[in-house]
């Protein structure tokens, strides 16, 4: 299933440009997870509609009466990165303080 919650951050002014840009807007995040410099997505707002996805899929499961199933989520590194902080209850102006999700990595989101 496409779902656009899982879409990559939008990076504003930087958006369609080369991906070195981005440390300028991590820069910031660091400090402040709501910024919106260069007109860019805050990691906040990033929290908010993926956890809200997470909460839409754990329903439809409920709902479903799923006993046990995986749900493998698929997109940009920097959105999973920024979801994992709510998996671990950190606040999202860490999300680069985690390890990097190489490219095609998986990597297990638990609630801590």
């Amino acid at each position: 299933m496409l779902e656009t919650k899982l879409r990559e951050r939008y990076f504003g002014d930087f958006n369609g440009k080369s991906d070195v840009h981005y440390q300028e807007v991590w820069n910031i995040d660091c400090h402040d997870a709501n910024h919106n410099k260069f007109n860019c997505e805050s990691v906040n707002s990033v929290v908010i509609r993926t956890s809200e996805l997470i909460l839409e899929i754990e329903k439809e499961l409920e709902e479903s009466n799923e006993q046990a199933c995986k749900v493998i989520l698929v997109a940009h590194g920097d959105v999973l990165q920024i979801l994992q902080t709510s998996f671990l209850r950190k606040d999202g102006s860490l999300h680069r303080s985690l390890a990097h999700l190489e490219t095609a990595s998986v990597r297990q989101l638990k609630l801590e």
